[in-house]
């Protein structure tokens, strides 16, 4: 049952009627009810096309670098069920490093490292790049992706030697702050740095006194420390 609420998408066309837009007004008021294009159908219709436009515009920048790397990370939804984050990485014409969400695919087929494996390839090719031009492979640490024998990047790597793997730096680095953030020490550091965020974060004058004193202090540094801890904590 209609409640009021026009949703996002609907305000949003309502906005431009409102705003002027005289060809969309006679549209809704002269079109059928069947040919007003707004149903959810046509959202989710219009939602996909700007997924597949954004798609390829990333694809057409992956094949003019030539040259790319997979990145991928496995989790669990709430229905229970594996997905597979699927991103590559390459240099764009500035020579300057992008990675790029490609999709998020479930593993129907499973989570071994054969299975994982295939399933990197075959939507690889789904997104019209070649195996042939990877040169790196990104994943965590777990067996079925980094096993020695049968993980998937191994597998991938005896197939395609030039695609070697790379254990991503992320992963490392989470794995370092979670374990340091048990040492006692540490921990009580982490705590007089909230607390003192808050102290300033939570006054103006305070803030503006700190963004003074932060600037004496570093006349020649276009970031403030100082500040910046307090705003982001």
């Amino acid at each position: 049952m209609y409640d009021g609420n026009p949703r996002n998408f609907q305000g949003l066309l309502d906005f431009r009627v409102q705003a002027g837009d005289v060809v969309l007004k006679e549209h809704f008021t002269n079109s059928s009810r069947n040919d007003t294009y707004r149903s959810k159908t046509i959202q989710n219709e219009l939602i996909s096309c700007c997924g597949e436009i954004v798609r390829k515009t990333i694809v057409g920048d992956v094949r003019k670098a030539n040259f790319f790397s997979i990145l991928a990370d496995g989790s669990t939804d709430c229905s229970n069920k594996e997905q597979m984050a699927f991103i590559v990485k390459f240099a764009d014409e500035k020579s300057e490093a992008r990675k790029d969400f490609l999709g998020i695919f479930p593993c129907k087929e499973g989570v071994k490292g054969a299975q994982i494996a295939t399933l990197l390839k075959k939507k690889t090719a789904e997104r019209g790049l070649e195996m042939e031009n990877c040169r790196e492979q990104g994943y965590d640490g777990a067996g079925n992706m980094a096993g020695k024998y049968i993980g998937a990047a191994t597998l991938i790597t005896k197939e395609y030697p030039a695609a070697l793997y790379v254990r991503y730096a992320a992963y490392r680095l989470n794995l370092c702050v979670a374990e340091a953030c048990k040492v006692q020490i540490i921990k009580s550091i982490m705590s007089v740095v909230r607390k003192a965020s808050y102290f300033f974060d939570g006054s103006p004058k305070r803030q503006q006194i700190l963004e003074k004193y932060d600037k004496e202090c570093c006349p020649q540094s276009s970031h403030h420390t100082l500040v910046d801890v307090c705003r982001t904590r």
